[in-house]
């Protein structure tokens, strides 16, 4: 099997996913890999000691997260996938 085209960094314009190359599996692959790194930004985030705050909310870490999520084209979730 190939490697997962929608786990590479992208050459294309805006990053998008070569989908000549991708096959249907990819796409459970992807989403699993993406919630797995989203829920370890996730527990980093919340295993902070420092306390809430309002001011400087955006920049605690957790504005950027979810790039696998930002590239796996979401909308095109085969109905296969059951």
């Amino acid at each position: 099997m190939q490697a997962n085209p929608l786990l590479q960094a992208s050459t294309l314009p805006y990053q998008l996913p070569p989908f000549d190359l991708v096959d249907n599996q990819h796409y459970r692959e992807a989403f699993a890999a993406g919630m797995t790194a989203q829920l370890r930004e996730i527990a980093a985030i919340t295993a902070q000691d420092t306390a809430a705050a309002a001011d400087g909310t955006a920049d605690s870490g957790l504005a950027p997260h979810g790039h696998l999520f930002t590239t796996t084209p979401a909308g095109s979730w085969p109905s296969t996938m059951g």
